[in-house]
């Protein structure tokens, strides 16, 4: 795994204009942003709700400082990323996995810089979301024991989920299944899996 700091960084291992693949239609990263917000707030209040529903999350109470919510927000934000890195192409321990922070735009990242295969690429988008906001929701709903602080990670976490629901449905949409998928710096490309297989 790679640190990197600035945008995703340019694959000088792939041209995908002479390379027979497809880009997917996607809005630039200030358009997804607007775009996905509204999707965030969507999916915070849905999972509040469930969370509502399914636990005794009322009975709970907190005391957390300002300092104390930095802290978590902070953390939070790592462990959404290196999520997306574990399911990557040797779960986020080869060369190719990037975690990366994009100050000027706000944006951490996680980027495989090499190929997987459409089905794979779909969950490492939607894996945080699952790990980190259902998962937690599921336990609490089976024991009835639920810890205010993680309900609010959990529901945080379902909106910093905004824009990886956005690029699942993107490529869900536009790439065929049993596709093979590549990016080159925040643009999508896909192409026949024909001679890839176990990515």
């Amino acid at each position: 795994m790679r640190f990197h700091i600035g945008p995703i960084p340019e694959d000088t291992d792939f041209d995908p204009g002479s390379s027979g693949w497809s880009p997917i239609r996607e809005p630039k990263p200030w358009l997804l942003m607007v775009i996905a917000t509204p999707i965030g707030f969507i999916l915070a209040v849905a999972v509040a709700g469930l969370w509502a529903l399914a636990t005794p999350v009322e009975t709970v109470s907190a005391h957390l400082s300002i300092f104390g919510i930095l802290i978590c927000l902070g953390v939070l934000v790592l462990v959404h990323e290196g999520v997306h890195a574990l399911t990557h192409p040797g779960a986020g321990f080869s060369s190719k996995s990037l975690i990366g922070i994009w100050p000027s735009q706000l944006v951490f990242y996680a980027a495989y810089m090499g190929e997987t295969s459409r089905e794979r690429f779909l969950a490492i988008f939607l894996m945080p979301l699952m790990v980190i906001s259902f998962v937690p929701l599921a336990v609490g709903a089976i024991t009835q024991w639920v810890y205010v602080e993680l309900v609010a990670v959990s529901v945080v976490n379902a909106f910093l989920s905004c824009w990886d629901v956005v690029g699942a449905a993107l490529v869900a949409t536009q790439v065929p299944k049993g596709a093979i998928t590549r990016n080159q710096r925040w643009e999508t490309y896909w192409r026949p899996a024909s001679k890839v297989s176990k990515l």
